[in-house]
């Protein structure tokens, strides 16, 4: 029960039944107002009295009050229980005996509630999980100790309709106030910038004070954008963790053993991407998943004192912009910081939690310069940026610092939406197709962070998901997987993305629908994008086997899209023929730019210019009868241009035909062509016109057949670095696979390439060729194309 100290207002003197002691003993009738919320209250009757005689004993006539209230004897004292909700007039007699004497008093009491009477210095805003402070004044003095369990503190969020428990944590008398903390466990829903009335109560009180604030609270993990977090908590990470090693498998570089002290220097394999993750600290999440589950010191020591080192490295006035603070580094590491702060403040030192809060300083002063840049916003680097800064506002959208990284992220977002993928096709524009799939990713999980934010996405983004969907169903295999296009990796699968699609957007896509159903059959068999300079053409053949054709004529793009300009993959009978070499290898060095070459691609290398110097040009894109064909022209310096022209015959012959030129008005030069053949091809022909891959065999016919090709497999560069004759499909592997190159010196460069299925093709011959235009017959039918317009009719 609690205790509360009582007021007396007035004492007086009043005679009732004997009060006369022949040795001057007299007792006096008492009035009492007091103050209380249902506890028991000591009445010191005896305070007012005069007792002349050093033996008495307190009595009561009644053991309750008038209005029925218990009455009890504690140390010369009458203690009443007053009953829940009781206040107003109440009243009851006492005695005091005597060797055989006996007075009697009257006792009248006045009970009154304790209340509120202000509440002093409401905070503005409240933040779950941390400790608000609130002075509040009552109407009378009470005991601090046992003046927590009457209160109690309720936040009703006014906006949503919800109420959230308010956990009173303490309770301290200063100067004249009361000063109460309490607190919002960490474990709401995730609100930001609500509306709420925070109500004050007393218990058996009726009218509760109350105050405005807006409440904020943190995310869980789940509702933030976690890049590679999944990755870190599989139980291999967790057992390197307790051996002290990092692994990017990703990277396939291997594993790497922690040091005693970290210099920030380190760089084991002399490779960009792995001091970039390195610095990104997400390999701290093991470390400390494992401590949670463990509680092993030693993994928390480690995390105590690799934040600390971190910070203490790198100050802001000395930012380290080659690894600790280009762009990605910082995107990346702000998401592991966060969940550390999340998931682990509880535990780290106050030195560790101050590093962490130090390092969110530093990394929102960059990410705030890389989202206010406009180079990254239409790559997805600039939506990796966009994302960091959104997981950042969420987390501490209460500091005004962070509100402008919130803003610039959502502006990325929009921005990237509209400038990363073709507002016409969905096309990505860096032209990889695992950076088309990662950019839908960061687009969708955007969205979830709009969502939870409570911001609501511009139509740009909704409809650039659908498009962007929708086209990456045109670059899948029949059985549902994507092949190596650019700096990518293949595998890459439709249905998911389209999950999460219905899952954000809550509603069914009807072309979706169509393609889960009837797969490549739903889409067109000719889809083009004229910014991108990209054209599909596919078909069947009578066996139902997929024909496939991709052709890239658009503008220069380094590093995702490769140089690339003019290059062609080809797919027939449902197998791939002509394959891109993919080419996430070994970044930073020589490794990757061999795999980004010209002359890793189905393209032409003209006096030895391994990149495109300038953006190739779409032409023509034509449907005839039976056939498609699509032409583009590739500018190169000194006034040489190539030019390329495809035929895809379809069903029944099902062959393609490329025919090439280059011309120069004032000198020769040398070409140099390759051709990529899938990595299980063999080749069982001296000049390389028989292909094999599987059960299926293939014939690669040339016009005019000259003798300097060779068939490459396998070469290294002088760094003993894969350079021609190998498939790249993911980071830093590399296969070997058959490439055919020829070369070639001359002022023109005339040459056909003709593909298809062993049997398919009975003749093939230049019929006439002439400067403007070339006859070209393939079994019974003659093409002729135009060299200067490069349009394809067909003679007979």
């Amino acid at each position: 029960m609690q205790r509360f100290k009582i007021l007396i207002l007035f004492l007086f003197l009043c005679g009732c039944g004997d009060k006369s002691f022949n040795d001057k003993t007299v007792i006096n009738d008492d009035l009492f107002n007091v103050v209380s919320t249902n506890a028991k209250v000591l009445l010191d009757v005896l305070e007012n009295d005069v007792l002349e005689v050093s033996e008495f004993q307190l009595c009561l006539p009644e053991n309750s009050t008038l209005n029925g209230l218990d009455l009890t004897i504690e140390n010369n004292q009458i203690a009443v229980s007053l009953n829940e909700g009781f206040s107003g007039y109440d009243e009851f007699d006492y005695c005091v005996l005597y060797a055989d004497k006996k007075q009697v008093a009257s006792v009248k009491l006045e009970i009154e509630s304790l209340a509120i009477q202000e509440i002093l210095n409401p905070p503005s805003i409240i933040i779950a999980g941390e400790s608000v402070e609130v002075g509040l004044g009552f109407n009378a003095i009470v005991d601090k100790s046992e003046l927590i369990e009457s209160l109690k503190a309720e936040l009703a969020l006014s906006d949503v309709e919800q109420s959230v428990e308010l956990n009173l944590l303490g309770v301290e008398y200063l100067s004249g106030v009361y000063k109460i903390t309490f607190n919002v466990a960490e474990n709401t829903s995730f609100y930001r910038n609500e509306k709420a009335i925070v109500k004050v109560n007393l218990l058996g009180s009726e009218k509760p004070l109350q105050f405005e604030t807006r409440f904020y609270s943190k995310p869980k993990m789940a509702q933030l954008n976690w890049p590679q977090r999944s990755i870190f908590t599989r139980q291999e990470y967790l057992d390197n963790a307790q051996q002290g090693i990092i692994d990017f498998h990703w990277l396939n570089l291997g594993k790497w053993k922690l040091p005693e002290t970290h210099t920030w220097e380190e760089d084991p394999y002399h490779n960009v991407s792995w001091k970039l993750f390195y610095h990104s600290l997400g390999w701290l999440t093991p470390i400390a998943q494992l401590y949670k589950e463990t509680g092993d010191t030693e993994l928390l020591d480690k995390l105590n004192e690799v934040i600390i080192s971190y910070d203490q490295k790198f100050a802001l006035g000395a930012l380290d912009l080659k690894t600790a603070y280009r762009e990605d580094a910082v995107a990346l590491r702000v998401n592991h910081l966060l969940y550390l702060y999340l998931d682990m403040r509880e535990y780290l030192s106050v030195d560790a939690n101050n590093a962490l809060n130090s390092l969110f300083d530093k990394d929102a002063v960059m990410l705030q310069q890389y989202l206010d840049d406009p180079t990254y916003d239409d790559d997805n680097h600039g939506l990796i940026q966009a994302k960091s800064g959104l997981n950042l506002y969420s987390v501490f959208s209460y500091k005004d610092k962070f509100k402008k990284i919130g803003e610039s992220s959502l502006s990325r977002v929009n921005k990237a939406s509209v400038l990363m993928f073709d507002a016409r096709s969905g096309q990505n524009v860096e032209q990889a197709s695992e950076y088309h799939f990662i950019g839908i990713s960061m687009l969708l999980e955007a969205k979830l962070q709009l969502n939870n934010l409570k911001i609501e996405p511009s139509q740009t983004l909704i409809e650039t998901l659908d498009k962007a969907i929708l086209f990456s169903a045109y670059l899948l295999n029949d059985e549902g997987y994507t092949p190596a296009i650019g700096d990518s990796y293949s595998n890459k699968y439709w249905r998911g993305y389209v999950n999460r699609y219905y899952e954000l957007f809550n509603e069914l896509n009807e072309t979706f629908e169509q393609f889960k159903e009837y797969g490549q059959d739903a889409l067109d068999n000719l889809f083009v994008s004229d910014n991108e300079g990209l054209v599909i053409a596919k078909s069947r053949n009578n066996s139902g086997e997929l024909n496939k054709v991709f052709f890239d004529a658009g503008p220069k793009r380094i590093v995702h899209g490769h140089f690339d300009n003019l290059n062609l993959l080809v797919q027939l009978a449902g197998t791939q023929l002509l394959v891109d070499s993919g080419g996430p290898f070994n970044y930073g060095n020589s490794g990757r730019r061999n795999f980004w070459s010209i002359s890793a691609h189905n393209s032409l290398v003209i006096n030895r210019l391994e990149s495109n110097e300038f953006d190739a040009i779409l032409t023509q894109v034509e449907k005839m009868d039976g056939y498609y064909y699509f032409s583009g022209v590739q500018p190169n310096p000194d006034e040489v241009n190539h030019k390329r022209t495809v035929i895809f015959s379809t069903y029944p012959e099902e062959w393609v035909l490329v025919l090439d030129w280059v011309e120069s008005q004032d000198a020769s030069f040398r070409v140099e062509e390759y051709w990529h053949y899938n990595k299980h091809a063999e080749i069982s022909s001296a000049n390389g016109s028989l292909i094999k891959v599987g059960a299926k065999e293939f014939t690669h016919l040339t016009l005019p057949n000259t003798k300097t090709c060779k068939l490459v497999k396998g070469s290294f560069d002088e760094n003993n670095i894969p350079k021609l004759g190998w498939v790249s499909e993911s980071y830093n592997t590399a296969e070997p696979a058959y490439v055919k190159r020829c070369e070639s010196l001359g002022t023109y460069y005339q040459k056909a390439n003709l593909f298809s299925q062993k049997g398919k093709i009975e003749h093939f011959s230049v019929v006439e060729n002439e400067s403007e235009y070339v006859n070209m017959r393939v079994n019974n039918t003659i093409y002729q194309v135009d060299k200067i317009n490069q349009k394809v009719n067909i003679v007979e």
